[in-house]
């Protein structure tokens, strides 16, 4: 029996450089999945060309002959317009042509998480009477996760519609939070087939260091986007630069809002790291804060390294996360986030027990070999 995960974005062994958030989530998965079946990941290839990498001896990937493409580049209309197209052209031909290869091996189950090739791929699978599980991460087109700006409603509908279709052809849908499942079900995709199971997290990677004493610096991960609450973050940061001028901030991202970032004289931006180099950024940092509205593997990174996280309240989290004691809730309210940022610079102890506790919150429930328990157990429910 083999299951193969299609991964949209570059997984590399070891991470020499960054890796996408779906693609590590895919990575951590396969290694999970590999303790009970033959897997097989695929992947386009960076820099050097090779067609396998060996993880263990049930686990290998399978890099396609497709150059990765560098999500931290500026994109304009064309550029996204042409990766697009070779995505669905070349991409989704030489991953076609593998899974009907590998159905005369055993193939038995396909996961992916791409909405408009992952169409024609559930499709083949289905003539082939292969299982399909559509893993769906992104909040977007299920709910709006923007602050301020709504997403072109073009977009929002193409998006939509697609995903509408993944959710329909697959056989089941892992869901990453509630909110995703929710909006799936106000649009009429049957609640029965999903399943939310979280992201997860490295905790033996993922860990508090011994850091030097620093007066105060708070930490932000994540792109520099409108969807992950930028906006909100420079208005945070500069009414800090005024209220608060002891707090620092340290950035790691990019995106439209990095220019206005940048002209703040608080803050002081991480360049680029592979991912297990990581902790080591987040360790630098005293405290966090999130201005992304969904539950995001960015948060448990943060939080299984022992950091306390100052995030917009969602009714994900809440169920989550005890406040005040494992995490601080914040409304979508600058004046919010600068009063909580202050509460834990002037309250030391309090800052370090959330920490504690969050860490060993995570430990127990997000581990990814507690994750990977769940996603057992909905791969044996569609083989049985």
């Amino acid at each position: 029996m083999v299951i193969l995960i299609i991964s949209p974005g570059l997984v590399e062994v070891p991470p020499i450089r960054i890796i996408g958030g779906i693609p590590e989530i895919d990575y951590r998965i396969g290694i999970q999945i590999s303790a009970h079946y033959k897997t097989i990941i695929t992947s386009p290839f960076y820099y050097k060309y090779q067609k396998y990498k060996k993880v263990n001896k049930n686990l290998k990937i399978l890099y396609i002959y497709h150059p990765a493409i560098n999500r931290s580049a500026k994109v304009n209309i064309l550029r996204l317009s042409l990766e697009t197209l070779s995505i669905l052209i070349s991409y989704t031909f030489q991953i076609i042509i593998n899974i009907i290869k590998l159905k005369k091996y055993g193939l038995n189950l396909v996961i992916l998480s791409e909405r408009y090739s992952g169409i024609i791929q559930i499709m083949i699978c289905k003539l082939l009477k292969i299982k399909t599980i559509f893993s769906e991460s992104n909040p977007y087109p299920w709910y709006s996760p923007f602050l301020i700006k709504r997403p072109h409603a073009l977009s929002w509908g193409v998006n939509l519609s697609f995903g509408k279709l993944a959710c329909k052809l697959a056989d089941k849908i892992r869901t990453q939070s509630i909110l995703i499942k929710r909006g799936m079900i106000n649009y009429r995709i049957s609640k029965d087939k999903i399943e939310i199971i979280p992201a997860g997290v490295d905790t033996n990677t993922f860990r508090p260091y011994n850091s030097d004493e620093t007066n105060c610096v708070v930490g932000f991960l994540g792109r520099l986007t409108e969807e992950k609450g930028a906006g909100l973050l420079y208005d945070i940061m500069k009414t800090c630069e005024k209220e608060l001028p002891e707090v620092k901030f340290i950035v790691l991202g990019s995106g439209p809002y990095e220019y206005m970032l940048k002209n703040l004289k608080n803050i002081a931006f991480q360049q680029t790291i592979p991912r297990n180099i990581l902790p080591t950024f987040i360790n630098k940092a005293d405290m966090f804060v999130s201005t992304y509205y969904d539950f995001s593997l960015s948060d448990l990174e943060i939080l299984s390294c022992g950091k306390p996280l100052i995030k917009i309240n969602t009714p994900e989290m809440n169920k989550l996360f005890k406040n005040y004691e494992e995490i601080i809730f914040c409304d979508r309210d600058v004046k919010d986030f600068v009063n909580k940022i202050k509460l834990l610079y002037e309250n030391k102890d309090l800052c370090k027990k959330i920490g504690e506790r969050a860490r060993k919150k995570v430990e127990k429930e997000f581990d990814w070999k507690v994750i990977g328990e769940q996603w057992i157990r909905l791969i044996n429910s569609l083989l049985k």
